[in-house]
């Protein structure tokens, strides 16, 4: 047998050598400071539990503090789960509905409240009482007192307009700083007895605690977890260990004298800007900087930061998506620009990926260099898991190449144990969604799962157009053209729900729920969607109850299409192979084909993860005949025990016959990719774009035009250009 070459062995032994003896030096250069956050540099938990103002007696939970714990020995961590639940309000705080009044302690899941915008939203979950917490009573410039328990989170603006201003704040920290907190009124759309007329702002006029009284959680299904409480019609809301490492991280090595830097990437930009650092910046205000400084005396800027602000650091320091100190920075990018996290190099390093599944193989890749350098670097993945592809997954899975990666998979039954979760919430969305469907499994069981091979829509194409409108959502919401629909799903059976899917261009704008409505309530809600906007056209289902609404809005000389799901159809799918059962079948197959990632789709839907599951529940297969039949609607309510109302009024505002393929129709945010497409077949595009994969694989560019992880930079500038990524200018 042939010896190894020692040429070859030792560059690679001289250089683990280099990269032990360096961090050991960054050891002993720590341990000599023995004072403030220094002393913590390698004990993240007695950090947060001496550096961080709990308020409340809580803390982290057991799992939460196994995996904290674990860092400084385990280097790179990967954890999966399930989602959570919310914080508490009183029983007998008013809640606006629908229907009229009711109150936190009525409430049950499957109600529906208001949204922030006065639209309806469901409640998919509501805990038990809860006794003894820390209450308090906070008031409002108009008079509203809501009493609400110490961690109930609420959307409020430092500056009342600036986007760059909102952020949540918890009760306890409304009670404990000097700022000035405003909240948003609402729309006036759907609010019992309309809502207050004086002012666009109210501002909250103080927080005092309450002896502890009876609360509730619930939560809601809207993307932004928000819903209207009290008579004066108040946003609250329904994200924290990546913000806790990443504080510890920072103000260690900061007072270390270390060089250190922190980069944050999340599978949207959307989740960096809206969750990741909002919650940093919420934590920043709970630090004990008396602990962190040691009894240094903070300065006179310091102390007018902590006066102004609650933490001690300038505008210049901690900013929207930057923490700068004397010795490092923390910083967010984009998962596609893989080259600015490639290109940070300190001395000490740590990588956050937060919902890691959705982040490209090349950006985990880009940090590899600096995992394997010689200074000392961690890395820590965090995600709910999704179909069983990727990096995330792989790391997960422990696939050979990945065992230097820790992972951790916390439980459903954990996270009830830990309080994180209700009982009744997982049950309730088992019934739901069903057992076995992508969506129950991915975000309550925290399982990896994919039910692609025979769910018509799978839950990943769902979710990639989600991330799509978030981005429309984060560009001001522009005009994104024609057609203008609205899909109206009428309900037939009293747990069924009316829904009116609308919908501009590529984009369902928003989704509209009524429950318990008659056939002229529903046209009166259609008509005046219809009467707002004149060129919009409905599409109602014919079948069944549906017939007496577009009867009545032809009567009235509406835009209305009866939509007859039942009917024969004629069409067939892009291969020119298979035909359809009927036309339900047709627009479900029609939705899944423009959904297609390899057809460089640009639809957008609203984060709902009632739509999300509608939208991967219905099965499909194909008939002796050569026919695609779509599960029908009395099968899935057979099989999972509702119907899937979100879904079916989404699929019918997307309806073939309607077109959106003509140069008539190109939206002014198309790229050039996009109007170059227009009115070509789908074998043209594909061919097209196997041409480009080639092309751009010999410019030496890595990305393919149908990556999905294109979100827009923090800075204007750089943002990069790609032929799937809308500019929405």
């Amino acid at each position: 047998m042939a010896r190894p070459r020692i040429d070859l062995i030792q560059p690679y032994a001289e250089s683990r050598l280099e990269r032990l003896r360096y961090l050991q030096s960054l050891h002993v250069r720590a341990a000599k400071v023995k004072t403030g956050a220094a002393r913590y540099y390698h004990d993240p938990l007695g950090f947060l539990a001496d550096c961080i103002d709990w308020r409340d007696g809580g803390g982290p939970t057991f799992y939460q503090r196994d995996i904290i714990a674990g860092i400084p020995q385990d280097k790179r961590v990967s954890v999966r789960g399930p989602h959570g639940l919310g914080k508490a309000l009183a029983l007998d705080t008013p809640l606006p509905a629908p229907a009229g009044w009711t109150t936190m302690g009525e409430v049950r899941a499957g109600d529906y409240l208001l949204d922030a915008d006065g639209k309806p939203t469901r409640v998919v979950a509501a805990t038990e009482v809860m006794h003894g917490r820390p209450c308090y009573e906070v008031g409002f410039s108009d008079g509203t007192v809501i009493t609400a328990d110490e961690n109930h989170q609420w959307q409020t603006w430092r500056r009342p307009g600036e986007r760059e201003s909102a952020s949540l704040v918890t009760t306890g920290e409304i009670a404990g700083s000097p700022l000035h907190h405003a909240v948003a009124l609402t729309h006036t759309a759907d609010l019992p007895g309309g809502a207050p007329q004086d002012t666009r702002w109210r501002f909250i006029t103080g927080a005092r605690p309450v002896l502890p009284r009876p609360v509730r959680c619930v939560q809601v299904d809207n993307e932004n977890g928000l819903y209207l409480a009290g008579r004066g019609m108040i946003p609250t809301h329904n994200s924290s260990i990546s913000a806790w490492v990443i504080l510890w991280f920072a103000l260690t090595r900061d007072a270390a004298g270390v060089d250190w830097k922190v980069a944050t990437t999340a599978g949207s930009w959307h989740q960096i800007s809206r969750f990741l650092w909002p919650e940093i910046h919420k934590w920043v205000q709970r630090v004990r900087w008396d602990q962190v400084r040691a009894g240094r005396r903070p300065t006179e800027h310091e102390e007018l930061n902590l006066r102004l602000r609650g933490h001690p650091f300038s505008p210049s320091q901690l900013m929207n998506l930057n923490l700068r100190l004397n010795h490092g920075a923390a910083f967010a990018s984009a998962s596609a620009n893989s080259a600015l996290i490639e290109g940070a190099h300190a001395d000490s390093l740590l990588f956050i990926f937060d919902e890691a599944k959705a982040i490209p193989a090349a950006t985990f890749d880009a940090c590899e260099g600096a995992l394997n350098g010689t200074g000392e670097a961690f890395a820590m993945a965090l995600s709910t898991p999704g179909a069983p592809n990727g990096r995330f997954y792989d790391i997960q899975s422990r696939k050979p190449g990945y065992e230097d990666w820790h992972a951790r998979h916390v439980t459903l039954d954990q996270a009830i144990e830990a309080g994180q979760i209700s009982a009744e919430w997982a049950e309730q969305r088992r019934r739901q969604w069903g057992e076995n469907s992508a969506i129950y499994q991915n975000r309550v069981r925290g399982e990896f799962y994919a039910s692609d091979e025979d769910s018509v829509i799978p839950l990943a194409w769902a979710e990639a157009a989600v991330a799509r409108w978030h981005e429309w959502e984060a560009a001001g919401k522009p005009d994104t053209g024609r057609p203008r629909t609205v899909g109206v799903d009428v309900a037939r059976f009293g747990t069924d729900k009316t829904v009116l899917a609308v919908r501009d261009g590529p984009v369902i704008t928003e989704l509209r729920r009524y429950t318990r409505e008659d056939t002229m309530q529903t046209t009166g809600r259609v008509k005046g969607v219809l009467d707002a906007d004149t060129s919009r056209t409905a599409v109602v289902d014919v079948i069944g109850i549906g017939a007496g609404v577009v009867d009545r809005l032809r009567e009235q000389r509406a835009l209305v299409v009866a939509f007859n799901a039942s009917r024969a159809s004629k069409a067939k799918d892009h291969t020119r192979e298979l035909g359809f059962f009927n036309r339900r079948s047709e627009a479900w197959w029609h939705l899944r084909e423009a959904l297609d990632p390899s057809a460089s789709p640009d639809i957008c839907l609203p984060d709902d993860e009632m739509l999300l599951g509608d939208l991967s529940t219905p099965k499909w297969e194909v008939r002796s005949g050569g026919k695609i039949l779509v599960e029908s609607t009395d099968d899935i309510r057979e099989r999972i025990g509702r119907s899937p109302d979100d879904g079916t009024a989404v699929v019918q505002a997307f309806v073939p016959h309607l077109g959106d393929g003509s140069p008539g129709t190109v939206r002014k945010w198309a790229g050039a990719a996009d109007l170059g497409d227009m009115g070509v077949n789908e074998e043209t595009k594909a061919q097209r774009r196997m041409r480009e994969i080639a092309g751009r694989a010999a410019e030496g560019l890595d990305d393919a035009p149908w990556d999905l992880d294109g979100f827009g930079p923090q800075d204007e500038q750089d943002r990069p250009v790609r032929g799937n990524v809308r500019s929405w200018r």
